[in-house]
């Protein structure tokens, strides 16, 4: 059986049944995805939490005079 463009039904009907069950089957896992997906997003902090975080660090003080001795000690002319 032939239609009008050359293609037989039967091909047709096969990769229109097989597309078919593809979409049927990654439905299926679908739930599973989403658990993946939610498993990585789960530590996900947005910047701005993040930024008000790091100023509630009770290490600040530390943090800033540490960086303040790098920095004094790449200011060019410092032995």
């Amino acid at each position: 059986m032939m239609d009008g463009k050359g293609i037989p039904v039967e091909i047709a009907i096969t990769l229109i049944s097989g597309l078919y069950a593809f979409m049927i089957m990654l439905w299926s896992k679908m739930d599973k995805i989403w658990k993946a997906i939610g498993h990585i997003e789960k530590d996900y902090v947005e910047h701005d939490v993040c930024d008000k975080r790091r100023h509630e660090c009770p290490c600040k003080k530390d943090i800033e005079r540490i960086e303040k001795v790098i920095y004094e000690g790449r200011k060019p002319g410092k032995i």
